[in-house]
């Protein structure tokens, strides 16, 4: 099994300002669609909103191929976005080992939604809570202030934690 690798040019989708792109609507769907490519979604995929609400937000309802899915939209942290990657053909030498793909961000987006199979989202759903990572994530990789450490290491040599009283 080999695995891809190469580099990601995203100067395509965020500079060429030759036409406008109409922001995309991504979905996550709980199903393998064996297709690479544009396909006319809109025309098949008939989304609704229900009455119900999931942090403020509608929870959605469609069908694909006949399955009833239950969806919500969920919003990209600040700073984050989604990005559709083409491969364009390979101008190279096909003895050139070293050679890596270059990857083109052919538009972004910044918000997907994610649908499940016959239940409504909810705050546990694993998808959800993985982009919460996100918002950790600048937190549990910044540095600790040299005087954080020094006050936690003064409470641990002082001994086992106790109740005030």
């Amino acid at each position: 099994m080999t695995s891809a690798s190469g580099t990601i040019s995203f100067e395509r989708a965020l500079s060429s300002g030759n036409e406008a792109k109409e922001p995309l609507c991504a979905h996550l769907l709980p199903c393998a669609i064996k297709h690479n490519g544009p396909a006319p979604v809109s025309q098949y995929f008939q989304v609704e909103r229900t009455e119900f609400e999931l942090d403020g937000a509608p929870v959605l309802s469609a069908a694909f191929r006949g399955r009833d899915l239950k969806g919500a939209r969920l919003p990209f942290p600040e700073g984050y976005k989604g990005c559709v990657l083409s491969l364009p053909k390979p101008e190279r030498n096909k003895c050139d080992e070293n050679a890596q793909d270059a990857w083109i961000a052919d538009n972004e987006f910044t918000d997907l939604t994610y649908w499940n199979h016959d239940t409504v989202p909810t705050s546990a759903d694993p998808f959800r809570r993985a982009m919460g990572y996100a918002k950790l994530a600048p937190k549990v990789h910044s540095q600790v202030p040299l005087a954080a450490l020094e006050a936690m290491q003064q409470r641990l040599a002082q001994g086992p934690f106790q109740e005030a009283c």
